[in-house]
């Protein structure tokens, strides 16, 4: 750039002078004026030069004066035309770094993280969001799922363009569980170019305290015959656990020597293998709430010689599937469910059952309504040993003994779908979308209205992923078999998936109890120190004067066992509803525990023709379980029967007790002794009423001054 300059002073020379290109100043004639055209060509020069500045300018730094992003390479630098001393500190602002970028989260919405950006593109030059990106925070709302983040770009008075809208995870690929996102917390998210994953969490610490008493349940071992066991064919039986084992084990167990292997000797199932490398799996052992299947294929078996390694074909008849396993409840234990006794002094107690952290009683206190005994139920909270009172047991007649149990109730007794699962190979031949709505097929189960199911998932067309759009109301249940149970509808045209059902019942957990004038009460837990009201479950009182204990409520009836003064050889069913007088169940049935051989042994040291007093008899619907406790040998005797109500076990060809299988005798740990040898002594087994684990005994010791209740940890090996 050369201008010529009329009126610069050199102090050398008396002359004008010149801007050079150099920069330097060059001498001209002291006495040659400018002419018209030089200073033309002066403005020109200079406005040539001002516009090439701004263009320099516009492409190096934003409007607020901050570097752009890439104005400044390391070729740049290197030639010393931008130097660290020329850069003012600072000069790139935060909100204007690729690295970071700060969002105001204006979202109104749960599980969704909103924020505009503001000359985003225009300022940086970019297109879009970069890779590696980090986008920080500070969240509007807390979330209760999934979080979704949408942000977006606003230039100038230009309509909002979308930047990223991507649902958020962590760890990888999982989506944010509820309470990952916290109102006010601050969030920092990596993008990658596809992805938003979260860097960290405030989720608040868990703190997990586990009693191990009662909390692991287990199974086993049940022994599947492989040489009996068809081809592609299922064999299951029950565990007994009351929900789908958290772990098992499956082995292969010996029975004929051969390949080296001698009679029982075990081995893991993972040996086995088929014929052909790569191809089927030889046996499939899974696992349900309910039963261990195992399925042997149409695959030649081959186990590892035990001599060389080589493998060798298995003679199915020789070996069995054992499998074993537990039942770990996810459930926080309490510090009420410790390995010790529970002791409360309580007078002339005579009934008493545990129910959470709550052990229940009723004791008679004093009397009133012309000499007729009033008893009366509190609750003693075994955390904080506050006792609450519940008031009268019972608010007409004689109920100074009442005879108490825990158990599920529902009025309708229907049946509702929790949860459906694909088992493999079960999800139809094709044709299905995400949100089809499958109906379980009419004719399965008997129902008031059928279980309909959501599509959440589908691989190729055949469903692999389905969740519960409406439960249905099943008074009998659809039988699952080891497929699932068949399906109507969606996009596949009726093409064959089927669902895995689990079902439960909307079910209240009562107390219930009986006094001798004939009526029948209950509360409704509720799990806190709030007194429950008590109520009448029966409207009119049966002409009886015994004492029974309800066991199950089905068919709209109540069914119970006569305790405390009736022999152990003649124990009969009982059952009453509202408004109608109790009756004997298949009176023709008697339940004699004498002609059971384990349970003579321990009560009547060998002999016949002895009947202790049963003080408890208890049936546990879930586990099938029988619990039996005399006056006389004070220790549980636990059997088990095949039938899943008492009414289908009485009303089963031949007499009660011929279907029972003892399984073992159980002590009484730390109960402390007996004051005497009361007719109103009592306990009870407490029973989860969902899983069927039994967590404990109540013990109710009558003594009109010095009583006590009493509850001890369940214990058995």
């Amino acid at each position: 750039m050369s201008i010529k300059l009329r009126t610069v002073t050199d102090t050398s020379t008396s002359g004008n002078n010149q801007l050079e290109s150099d920069g330097s100043i060059g001498t001209v004639g002291a006495t040659t004026p400018l002419t018209t055209t030089d200073v033309d060509n002066n403005f020109i020069t200079l406005k040539q030069k001002i516009e090439e500045i701004e263009e320099d300018y516009d492409a190096t730094f934003t409007s607020s004066g901050a570097v752009k992003d890439g104005a400044i390479s390391t070729a740049s630098i290197s030639t010393g035309s931008i130097t660290s001393d020329k850069i003012k500190d600072r000069a790139v602002d935060w909100p204007d770094q690729r690295a970071i970028v700060y969002l105001t989260d204006t979202s109104v919405k749960v599980n969704e993280v909103q924020a505009t950006l503001s000359n985003y593109l225009s300022d940086t030059g970019l297109s879009a969001l970069p890779s590696n990106t980090v986008l920080a925070f500070k969240a509007a709302t807390e979330n209760s799922s999934a979080v979704k983040l949408v942000l977006k770009n606003k230039d100038g008075s230009a309509d909002a363009t979308d930047l990223i809208s991507l649902e958020i995870f962590k760890q990888k690929d999982v989506p944010l569980s509820s309470g990952d996102i916290k109102e006010g917390g601050f969030y920092l998210v990596y993008y990658d170019g596809t992805t938003l994953q979260l860097v960290n969490s405030l989720q608040d610490p868990e703190v997990v305290v586990e009693q191990n008493i009662s909390a692991v349940s287990t199974f086993g071992p049940l022994l599947f015959d492989l040489g009996t066991l068809g081809n592609n064919t299922a064999s299951s039986q029950d565990h007994l656990l009351g929900a789908r084992p958290t772990t098992y084990d499956a082995f292969l167990v010996c029975q004929t020597a051969e390949h080296g292997y001698a009679a029982n000797d075990l081995v893991p199932l993972d040996s086995l293998s088929s014929a052909t490398v790569g191809v089927g799996a030889p046996i499939i052992v899974r696992a349900s709430n309910t039963a261990i299947t195992v399925t042997k294929t149409d695959e030649t078996l081959k186990i590892p010689s035990a001599i060389d390694g080589d493998p060798e074909t298995l003679t199915p008849g020789n070996w069995k599937v054992e499998v074993r396993g537990t039942y770990r409840e996810d459930n926080t234990y309490s510090p009420a469910y410790v390995d010790r006794a529970l002791d409360y002094m309580v007078r002339s107690a005579h009934g008493a059952v545990t129910v959470g952290n709550y052990l229940y009683y009723f004791y008679n206190g004093h009397y009133e309504n012309s000499g007729g005994k009033h008893a009366r139920l509190r609750k003693v909270n075994l955390i904080t040993n506050v006792v609450i009172d519940c008031g009268y047991a019972g608010s007409t007649g004689n109920n100074h003994l009442c005879n108490c149990s825990y158990i599920k109730y529902s009025a309708d007794d229907k049946y509702k779908a929790t949860t459906g699962t694909i088992i493999s190979g079960q999800g139809g031949s094709g044709g299905y979308v995400v949100n089809d709505i499958l109906t379980l097929a009419s004719g399965e189960g008997a129902s008031t209205s059928l279980a309909t199911f959501k599509v959440t998932e589908v691989n190729s067309g055949v469903v692999t992923k389905v969740e519960v759009e409406a439960p249905g109301d099943y008074t009998s249940l659809p039988n699952n078999g080891s497929t699932g149970v068949a399906t109507t509808g969606g996009s596949g045209g009726n093409n064959g998936a089927k669902i895995n059902v689990e079902w439960e019942v909307n079910f209240d957990k009562r107390i219930f109890w009986t006094t001798p004038g004939g009526h029948t009460y209950y509360i409704q837990v509720n799990g806190s120190d709030t007194p429950e009201a008590v109520q009448p479950a029966t409207t009119t009182a049966s002409s009886d004067q015994f004492v029974f204990n309800v066991q199950e409520f089905n068919n709209n009836f109540y069914w119970a066992f006569r305790n405390r003064d009736a022999g152990s050889n003649s124990k009969n069913l009982y059952k009453w509803q509202s408004n109608s007088t109790r009756t004997t169940h298949q009176a023709s049935k008697n339940l004699d525990f004498t002609q059971i051989e384990k349970f003579r042994d321990y009560e009547c040291q060998g002999y016949s023709g002895k009947n202790p007093i049963v003080k408890l008899l208890q049936w546990n619907p879930i586990k099938k379980r029988i619990y039996v406790v005399t006056r006389s040998g004070w220790v549980v005797h636990v059997f088990t029967i095949p039938y899943t109500t008492l009414q289908a076990w009485f009303d089963a060809s031949g007499q009660p007790h011929t279907h029972l299988t003892y399984v073992k005798t159980v002590g009484i740990p730390g109960g402390g002794g007996w004051n005497n040898d009361s007719y109103y002594d009592g306990l009870n087994i407490d029973i989860d009423v969902t899983t069927g684990e039994e967590k404990s005994i109540s013990i109710a010791n009558y003594n009109s001054m010095a009583g006590k209740v009493s509850r001890v940890a369940w214990r058995e090996g």
